[in-house]
């Protein structure tokens, strides 16, 4: 209870001095613009490739013609679409690194917001029945005082009114960042790291996450969702890890 209060306490604070001064941009510290926190230049620089994978959401070749990329093709994943807003650049880094390190809360209401219009503009009325974060582990929880992934998954339950069941899914283990990590290492890592906690689960969910960087977490969650009968599951984040970053 006291880390959810911390968050509340911290969401408002910020939310009020947001109100009450300009807002200048995280990035670069130019004024920011009234509809992103960012300044122009900055927004300008964020990376949104066309043409992604429909299923792991890595950038495709402009002419490659195809929805699909080899990877998904060879070895399929348990989630059966992502939506990624940015690629895991320089700038998206920073903005990140400001909501899960230095509290930057106002973030996470950005990142939901932009988040939403992309989910409104691809998806239309044809959405989840439920959308649940990717946990963090109790030692982590302690030490941050929020999970960044429900602070993103709370504007997009507002506003697209889908239920937020940030209990759906337990962490049984601490485990290293897969930042740390090689690209086989990282699935060894979850495996058998997460459970579901519901009896009674809903035929589609998505799984919200700030950055998507091999897929190795989602996956196992949604391996987990498919086991317990879930027909449909999407992975929702704000970034996506390239092969390069």
């Amino acid at each position: 209870m006291k880390y959810q209060w911390f968050a509340l306490n911290t969401y408002f604070r910020n939310n009020i001095q947001n109100r009450l001064m300009p807002y200048y941009c995280p990035v670069c510290g130019e004024r920011a613009q009234p509809h992103i926190a960012l300044c122009e230049s900055c927004e300008n620089e964020l990376g949104k490739p066309e043409n992604r994978c429909i299923q792991c959401a890595l950038p495709l070749a402009k002419a490659a013609g195809k929805q699909t990329c080899g990877q998904c093709l060879r070895q399929p994943p348990y989630f059966d679409q992502t939506i990624s807003l940015f690629t895991y650049d320089t700038i998206i880094q920073h903005l990140i690194a400001g909501l899960k390190f230095q509290k930057k809360l106002s973030l996470a209401r950005l990142f939901g917001t932009l988040l939403c219009d992309e989910i409104k503009k691809q998806r239309g009325k044809d959405l989840p029945d439920c959308i649940a974060p990717v946990p963090l582990s109790g030692k982590r929880l302690r030490e941050r005082g929020y999970n960044q992934a429900v602070e993103i998954a709370r504007p997009l339950s507002r506003t697209l009114d889908i239920k937020l069941d940030s209990r759906l899914f337990r962490r049984l283990r601490h485990t290293p960042p897969q930042s740390s990590l090689g690209l086989e290492a990282r699935t060894s890592n979850v495996r058998h790291a997460f459970t579901i906690n519901s009896q009674s689960l809903p035929a589609h969910v998505a799984i919200i996450d700030d950055v998507m960087t091999t897929g190795a977490t989602c996956n196992e969650l949604a391996r987990l969702l498919k086991k317990a009968g879930v027909k449909r599951v999407e992975v929702w984040s704000i970034a996506r890890a390239t092969r390069d970053n």
